[in-house]
Protein backbone atom coordinates (compact mmCIF):
# COMPACT_ATOMS: atom_id res chain seq x y z
CA UNK A 1 0.00 0.00 0.00
CA UNK A 2 2.13 2.88 -1.28
CA UNK A 3 -0.06 5.67 0.18
CA UNK A 4 -1.97 4.40 3.25
CA UNK A 5 -3.78 7.71 3.75
CA UNK A 6 -5.71 7.15 0.48
CA UNK A 7 -7.09 3.77 1.59
CA UNK A 8 -6.39 2.41 -1.92
CA UNK A 9 -4.74 -0.92 -2.64
CA UNK A 10 -3.01 -2.08 -5.80
CA UNK A 11 -4.17 -5.57 -6.74
CA UNK A 12 -2.85 -7.85 -9.46
CA UNK A 13 -4.49 -11.15 -10.40
CA UNK A 14 -2.68 -13.58 -12.69
CA UNK A 15 -4.33 -16.59 -14.33
CA UNK A 16 -1.36 -18.43 -15.81
CA UNK A 17 -3.13 -21.64 -16.82
CA UNK A 18 -6.55 -20.38 -17.94
CA UNK A 19 -8.07 -21.78 -21.13
CA UNK A 20 -11.71 -20.61 -20.99
CA UNK A 21 -13.54 -17.98 -23.00
CA UNK A 22 -13.93 -15.46 -20.19
CA UNK A 23 -13.40 -14.90 -16.47
CA UNK A 24 -16.17 -13.62 -14.23
CA UNK A 25 -14.86 -11.85 -11.11
CA UNK A 26 -17.34 -10.85 -8.44
CA UNK A 27 -16.99 -8.81 -5.25
CA UNK A 28 -19.28 -9.12 -2.23
CA UNK A 29 -21.49 -6.19 -1.25
CA UNK A 30 -21.58 -7.09 2.43
CA UNK A 31 -19.21 -7.38 5.36
CA UNK A 32 -19.74 -10.06 8.02
CA UNK A 33 -21.33 -8.52 11.11
CA UNK A 34 -22.65 -5.48 9.22
CA UNK A 35 -26.16 -4.86 7.96
CA UNK A 36 -25.06 -2.25 5.41
CA UNK A 37 -24.63 -2.87 1.69
CA UNK A 38 -21.14 -1.58 0.86
CA UNK A 39 -20.88 -1.99 -2.95
CA UNK A 40 -17.10 -2.23 -2.98
CA UNK A 41 -16.99 -2.73 -6.77
CA UNK A 42 -18.12 0.86 -7.39
CA UNK A 43 -14.76 2.04 -6.01
CA UNK A 44 -12.60 0.01 -8.41
CA UNK A 45 -10.44 2.43 -10.42
CA UNK A 46 -7.79 2.02 -13.08
CA UNK A 47 -8.80 -1.53 -14.01
CA UNK A 48 -6.95 -3.03 -16.96
CA UNK A 49 -6.89 -6.50 -18.49
CA UNK A 50 -4.21 -8.06 -20.68
CA UNK A 51 -3.84 -11.36 -22.48
CA UNK A 52 -0.55 -12.44 -23.97
CA UNK A 53 0.90 -9.00 -23.22
CA UNK A 54 -1.83 -7.21 -25.22
CA UNK A 55 -4.84 -5.26 -23.97
CA UNK A 56 -7.95 -7.41 -23.52
CA UNK A 57 -11.58 -6.31 -23.61
CA UNK A 58 -13.53 -6.24 -20.35
CA UNK A 59 -16.79 -4.86 -19.05
CA UNK A 60 -18.23 -3.91 -15.71
CA UNK A 61 -21.84 -5.11 -15.90
CA UNK A 62 -24.83 -3.53 -14.19
CA UNK A 63 -25.28 -4.28 -10.51
CA UNK A 64 -28.22 -6.57 -11.37
CA UNK A 65 -28.02 -8.31 -14.76
CA UNK A 66 -30.97 -7.00 -16.74
CA UNK A 67 -31.46 -4.26 -14.15
CA UNK A 68 -32.55 -1.69 -16.74
CA UNK A 69 -35.48 -3.95 -17.62
CA UNK A 70 -36.49 -4.15 -13.95
CA UNK A 71 -36.41 -0.34 -13.60
CA UNK A 72 -38.76 0.08 -16.58
CA UNK A 73 -41.08 -2.63 -15.29
CA UNK A 74 -41.42 -1.06 -11.83
CA UNK A 75 -42.26 2.52 -12.90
Amino acid sequence: MPQPQTHYFEVEIRLDDFHGEFVDFKMPVWTPGSYLVREYAKNVEGFTATSGGKSAAFEKPAKIPGGSFLKNLMR
